[in-house]
Order: structure tokens, then sequence, then C-alpha cells
């Protein structure tokens, strides 16, 4: 999946998009909101955890599982991509949800 992160200046949260779909906050937020402003990448806080639990429903994830894994995937991508820039990478999300263990299907 190529995942893109465009960095909005005027702010401290940007667009992203995988493979050409925006994902849209609102999705993720419904879940859970760590940020209601949205997105963001480059640390460890809120806009990254929301990202996070983004990326997991967008690609698929149900819920509860994208919920359970969020802070893992926020710890280990999200927060490790470019702070306060724009991004663009290839990163299979869904299979990396798929090979962590706990019991939960994706």
């Amino acid at each position: 999946m190529r995942i893109v992160g465009e960095w909005r200046d005027d702010t401290w949260y940007g667009r992203v998009t995988v493979d050409g779909v925006e994902v849209v906050p609102l999705v993720s937020q419904a879940v859970h909101n760590h940020s209601p402003d949205g997105f963001a990448w480059g640390y460890p806080g809120s806009g990254p955890h929301q990202l996070a639990l983004g990326l997991l429903l967008h690609v698929g994830v149900k819920p509860a599982r994208a919920y359970q894994l969020h802070y893992k995937l926020a710890r280990e991508f999200v927060s490790r991509l470019p702070d306060g820039r724009g991004f663009e990478i290839e990163f299979d999300v869904l299979g990396w949800a798929a090979a962590q263990p706990d019991g939960f299907a994706t």
C-alpha cells in the first residue's frame, strides 16, 4: 500500500491517502476520538494515535481489532514518520495487522 501524508503548514495536522483514497478522520473518531483536529505523525501523541486507528479501519480491520492494535501501530510506525513534513511510503497495514498475535480476527 502506498501511504502519502500531506502536511498542512497552517496547522499541526495533515491529510493522508492510502493508494490514492483519502483516510477520513471522522471514521476513526467515531470509534475513539483521540484528536478532534485530525491526523498527525512523527511523534508519540494524539494525532498519530488517531492516524493509526484511521489506517487500520481504512484497510478493513474490524473496529474492535483496530482499537486493540492502534497503539502498537502508532508506536511502531506512525510516530516514526517525519515530523512536520509530508511523506510517501509503502507499508502493508493489513499485513501488519494480520501478523499481530492476540486471538482477534482482522
